[in-house]
């Protein structure tokens, strides 16, 4: 059963993603941004029928001059057969970069599309849902000034991550519910993952029964799993770069045959590091 939720999962999203990337007669960018605030700019526009009437929305993240200072600002025209777009949402969002808007399926939801950005000198992550609800596209959920932040859609909802804590969001009826997890989420792991589970003690900081120093090979993945509940900490790997890729997800793919360094730090980054050496042969 799981497998099959997965699988229509990934399904929905493929179908999702490839309504934004219809093409056709619809308006471009440099069309819409004729239609926003004086001076504003596209930099994203994408399509995806939040209403489920067969017809695309258009999704544009911009920037936009306020009172001399330049502002992040989420725009939605409601698509209409005849290939008319009417302006329905307006939503700033604090930061200065705008990440890639993301298309998907809550669940046994309503199509939601998650508009996110980050800014300041943290790079802190803010992030609006919205969704059809009613007549109308609405936010649904959102959050800001998140440290070390992501969120994505997982085949249960949607997961919101700060730090190295995970926050689970499942649609209901009533909306959004909040779900705390006892430990991180954890994605399908391909086989052979070595996975790495640690814990936060409050006064000794970062602490695993893992080995210090490692050597898997090319092909191989890792895995870091927070254990406990608790103040977020932050998650870093240091030195050759090129030997690793860590995707949306956390899972760590080894590249090429290098040595790198995983640093975990407690919370408030106090100075308490655990440090796991990794070598990568072939």
């Amino acid at each position: 059963m799981a497998l099959l939720r997965r699988s229509l999962f990934l399904l929905v999203s493929f179908l999702l993603v490839a309504a934004c990337q219809r093409g056709g007669s619809r308006p471009d960018a440099a069309s819409f941004a004729r239609r926003l605030p004086d001076g504003a700019r596209v930099h994203e526009l994408a399509f995806a029928d939040l209403a489920g009437d067969g017809v695309d929305d258009a999704l544009i993240a911009a920037t936009a001059t306020v009172a001399g200072e330049a502002q992040l600002v989420a725009f939605v025209f409601v698509g209409e057969r005849g290939g008319r777009y009417t302006p329905s949402l307006r939503r700033r969002l604090r930061g200065d970069e705008w990440l890639p808007v993301q298309v998907g399926r809550p669940g046994d939801g309503p199509p939601a599309a998650v508009f996110a950005a980050r800014g300041g000198s943290t790079a802190a992550l803010s992030y609006i849902v919205v969704q059809q609800r009613g007549r109308a596209p609405q936010v649904t959920l959102e959050n800001a000034g998140l440290l070390v932040g992501r969120v994505r859609f997982v085949p249960e909802g949607l997961l919101e991550s700060h730090g190295d804590t995970d926050r689970l969001f499942r649609w209901t009826d009533a909306g959004w519910q909040p779900e705390d997890l006892g430990y991180q989420y954890v994605p399908p792991l391909p086989a052979g993952t070595e996975k790495i589970e640690y814990w936060v003690d409050a006064v000794r900081g970062p602490m695993t029964h893992a080995p210090r120093t490692l050597q898997l090979r090319v092909g191989q993945h890792l895995f870091l799993l927070r254990a406990d509940r608790g103040p977020p900490g932050r998650v870093t790997l240091v030195g050759a770069p090129a030997t690793y890729a860590m995707g949306q997800d956390g899972l760590i793919a080894l590249r090429q045959p290098g040595q790198f360094e995983i640093h975990i730090e407690g919370p408030a980054y106090s100075g308490r590091t655990l440090a796991i050496a990794v070598r990568v042969v072939r």
